[in-house]
């Protein structure tokens, strides 16, 4: 085998290229021949194209094939696997394809041969030293296995012994629980007796109240759409624009609240009794007229009491629940229809000089049948008081604005003069203000 060492580049004198024909190939063996010395355009050949030809060979050794007929780069551990790491890199220097990437002389490459050899060499005593190491680690690691598994058999016998100490406790801890347990339904039991008993008391002293408030005098309102306020035209300018209303259906006070219902509010609340009171008890005779006097924050506290004491909920109503009880849905002016009040309908513009028992004008009724809606007393609604409110109102159960200043008041008074008698007028108060001609009905939820 012909290797060419020499042929590239002649000692001593000038390069065989540049005594050539531009168009002759360099001279040379063509399996071994580098890429600068076979293909054109030809140059100065330096001595790394002998390290091309010498690793040609040597891959050829290795590899038993010549290097020129495998793509280039591939390695020579397709074909031989065994060949050590460092071979393989130097040989892939040497067959580079530029010569800058080359060894560049048989020198150097030898110098690398050499080199890299002693470091295959540390490297196969580094291997040597971790197979040692590995030996033992695995020596180590039988051991530990060993071992844990000793200890794996006492744990499962402690594991056995305790499992029979649970099981003993368990039954122990079963026994007391039954124990518990029959000792905590008897007591149950007991508890459940006692609370019907407590039950059946509070209904009983519940119903007495109702009984003595007359609160089961309610009037329903179904639910549906109404016009509230006032045609453009007619009433005051709060009452406009007159807009529809949805509420869902409600419960109203067929009459005010009197003072003999007031009394028993403040005689078990001790909340001050109004101001025309005779030491604190309702004037005699006046037991069965509407309380008034009371601000509506006495009125609020009226109907907390009343709903803590009955388990109900129970409010004074909203504006729009007071007007549609008292109109119903056909547009009425008054509660009885559009003729005018007369002393037979109502108690106004005093021409009785004072309130009147509830109930005392059945002719004056509301659709619904609520009586005292127009005349006797002003009656306190929930709402805040804004003129405007109308203007931006909800459609569906409106509860008036937020905030404000003053409360409103609906219905007229014994005091108060026809117009104002009108189911859609609407009055102001301070929450903390009273008056001999103001009071209030309530309302819940149906």
């Amino acid at each position: 085998m012909l290797a060419d060492l020499g042929l590239a580049q002649v000692p001593g004198g000038p390069s065989m290229r540049s005594q050539m024909s531009e168009a002759m190939p360099q001279p040379g063996t063509p399996a071994y021949m580098s890429p600068e010395q076979a293909t054109p355009p030809f140059r100065h050949l330096a001595p790394a194209s002998d390290v091309y030809a010498l690793g040609a060979v040597l891959f050829e050794m290795l590899a038993g094939r010549l290097y020129k007929n495998v793509r280039p780069g591939t390695r020579v551990t397709k074909y031989r696997q065994d060949t050590p790491g460092w071979l393989v890199e130097l040989l892939e220097r040497m067959l580079a394809k530029e010569p800058e990437e080359r060894p560049w002389d048989g020198a150097e490459a030898v110098e690398l041969l050499r080199r890299s050899e002693a470091s295959g060499q540390e490297a196969a005593e580094e291997r040597a030293r971790q197979e040692a190491e590995e030996k033992v680690r695995q020596e180590a690691e039988e051991k530990a296995r060993r071992e844990a598994k000793a200890r794996a058999k006492e744990k499962e016998a402690a594991r056995k012994r305790a499992e029979e100490e649970r099981r003993r406790r368990e039954q122990e801890e079963a026994e007391r629980k039954r124990q518990e347990r029959e000792a905590a339904e008897k007591a149950r039991k007991e508890a459940e007796a006692r609370a019907v008993q407590e039950r059946e008391k509070a209904e009983r002293e519940r119903r007495a109240l109702l009984r003595k408030l007359k609160v089961s005098e309610m009037v329903r309102v179904p639910a549906g759409e109404f016009m509230m306020g006032s045609p453009e035209g007619v009433g005051e300018g709060d009452e406009h624009p007159q807009h529809k209303v949805y509420l869902d259906t409600f419960e109203i006070g067929k009459y005010p609240v009197t003072n003999e219902q007031y009394a028993v509010f403040v005689a078990d609340t001790g909340r001050t009794a109004p101001s025309y009171w005779q030491k604190g008890k309702v004037p005699k005779s006046k037991e069965k007229h509407p309380v008034v006097y009371v601000s509506w924050e006495d009125a609020a506290a009226y109907c907390q009491w009343l709903s803590e004491k009955t388990g109900e909920k129970w409010r004074l109503p909203t504006e729009a629940e007071w007007e549609k009880a008292a109109r119903g849905t056909d547009g009425r002016t008054y509660p009885w229809g559009d003729e005018e009040p007369d002393k037979t309908r109502c108690n106004f513009g005093e021409n009785v000089g004072g309130t009147t028992p509830v109930g005392r004008y059945p002719s004056g009724a509301s659709p619904y049948g609520a009586l005292d809606m127009a005349g006797n007393v002003w009656e306190w609604c929930a709402d805040w008081y804004d003129e405007k409110y109308y203007d931006r109102a909800l459609f569906r159960n409106p509860a008036g604005p937020a905030n404000g200043q003053y409360r409103v008041l609906r219905g007229g008074s014994w005091l108060a003069k026809i117009r104002l008698l009108c189911s859609t007028y609407r009055v102001t108060g301070m929450p903390f203000n009273r008056s001999g001609d103001g009071g209030f009905r309530i309302a819940n939820s149906s």
